[in-house]
């Protein structure tokens, strides 16, 4: 009888022990539901924008800390073009203000760069999260804060652009899925997520040209009418039906593989060239577009 109760215990240990190492770690996902981690560009090596989506299943008291660690392999570089302002929480839709020091109404954002880097997010003193707020994390150039690429236009010193800022999370060159570390601490750790994402090398069809020399529809142009000899400026602009480079010329004839001079993107498909007082000398000539 001893003999058969120590075979049973021993065959439901095992049991016990074939069901634990199936079942999934709840540790790697704790109080934090419908989780993805978009990445902007999945290459290897490649810099990229991060987009935490979750939803939160536990109250998180104000003054809790939300903690974001890449892979390792991954890195955030130090560099003036990546800060405080490219860092953004929204919850339910709505964006929280952030700044170097946490205070009511404001969250504080903490950034370690380098190949241990991580970020650190604190809420303000006056504002957790509640059981059910859906989140959204970014940390990149796609934040409402973040400054685009900026193009200026000078009498004197002509054409200067201005970096923008940069996509801040230097991806690892070693292929493969990889798991970002998202947790949530209040006190103790409350919620946590190992988030996926996949690091492949881009496609390419070598041997094989994929030029299109279909050029795109272009209408609704400005201006249609004579510009007067005393405009100190004039727009011209024009739309495309599909993501173009549009480049002009201020000699007519010139063939599209020689125009050097391009449009300024703005939007999807619109483009736009300003010229200034010290090219209206050319409002005379015929501009091919």
């Amino acid at each position: 009888t001893v003999a058969k109760l120590w075979a049973v215990s021993v065959a439901m240990t095992a049991i016990l022990f074939a069901v634990l190492l199936f079942l999934p770690d709840e540790s790697s996902a704790r109080n934090i539901n419908q989780y993805r981690d978009t990445i902007s560009d999945s290459a290897p090596s490649a810099q990229s924008n991060h987009t935490f989506e979750f939803i939160v299943t536990t109250d998180v008291a104000p003054g809790a800390r939300l903690e974001f660690t890449p892979p390792p392999g991954f890195s955030i570089p130090l560099t003036a073009n990546f800060g405080i302002r490219n860092v953004q929480l929204s919850v339910n839709g709505v964006v929280r203000t952030v700044g170097a020091v946490a205070a009511p109404g404001v969250d504080q954002v903490d950034i370690t760069t380098g190949a241990s880097g991580f970020i650190r997010y604190t809420l303000a003193p006056d504002s957790g999260l509640t059981a059910g707020d859906a989140i959204e994390f970014k940390i990149g150039n796609h934040t409402i804060d973040s400054v685009p690429e900026n193009t200026s236009f000078s009498s004197t010193t002509g054409t200067t652009t201005y970096a923008g800022d940069s996509e801040p999370i230097v991806n690892t060159a070693t292929l493969g899925t990889h798991e970002v570390k998202f947790e949530i601490w209040d006190g103790t750790l409350i919620a946590n997520a190992g988030f996926l994402i996949s690091i492949n090398n881009r496609v390419n069809i070598p041997g094989i040209d994929t030029t299109e020399d279909v050029p795109p529809f272009r209408f609704n142009p400005t201006p249609t009418s004579t510009v007067g000899g005393t405009t100190l400026s004039v727009e011209i602009s024009l739309e495309t039906d599909e993501f173009a480079i549009c480049r002009y010329s201020r000699t007519a004839g010139v063939s599209y593989g020689s125009m050097t001079d391009l449009f300024q993107i703005l939007g999807s498909y619109s483009t736009r060239l300003l010229l200034l007082w010290c090219q209206i000398r050319y409002r005379h000539s015929t501009f091919d577009v």
